[in-house]
């Protein structure tokens, strides 16, 4: 296994927990997925396709993988013809979305605080993180959730993640081992 699954759904479901807690209607704002062509992002676009509250999804990702995030547009369009499907390649595009999940690998932090929209929420599914240093010292006025951790306070868990409760581990890994 590769983790992917309780991943996507550890994201989709932070997404709705806290659309929940804080009285998000979905039909009203734009949710954005960077990292949109990859195995995760892809598949919580998919997973949130199937939403009809849903009506605006910003898929984001690198330019050489542009091609890719056309063709999942398409296939998305199939799933739910009332969701408009927006692609682009340019991180600043997330600056019109009031929650953002970051699904990438990148080796850089991509959002910086002129990105993000006031009170903007993100699912933080990178490794390393998207989320720049200067996003926690300069502003405070969004909320920031590690998307791919799940507790699993059954396991003794020796191992420090570097995660904030114990019991916390990746979601990938979580998999592995409830499969185990």
């Amino acid at each position: 296994t590769t983790g992917h699954a309780l991943t996507v759904i550890s994201v989709v479901g932070h997404l709705y927990n806290i659309s929940e807690l804080l009285n998000i209607d979905l039909a009203n704002i734009k949710v954005a997925i960077v990292g949109a062509a990859g195995s995760i992002g892809s598949n919580c676009a998919k997973l949130l396709s199937k939403d009809n509250k849903i009506k605006q999804i910003q898929l984001i990702d690198v330019p050489r993988k542009i091609n890719d995030v056309k063709n999942l547009a398409g296939n998305l369009k199939t799933i739910n013809a009332n969701i408009i499907f927006s692609i682009s390649d340019n991180i600043i595009d997330v600056k019109d979305c009031q929650i953002i999940i970051t699904a990438t690998n990148q080796p850089d932090t991509l959002i910086f605080p002129w990105h993000l929209k006031y009170g903007a929420i993100i699912i933080n599914d990178a490794q390393p993180t998207d989320v720049s240093e200067e996003v926690y010292r300069d502003r405070k006025d969004f909320i920031v959730i590690e998307g791919g951790v799940v507790n699993l306070k059954e396991l003794e868990i020796k191992f420090d993640f570097g995660l904030k409760e114990r019991g916390d581990i990746f979601s990938c890994l979580g998999e592995t081992i409830l499969l185990a």
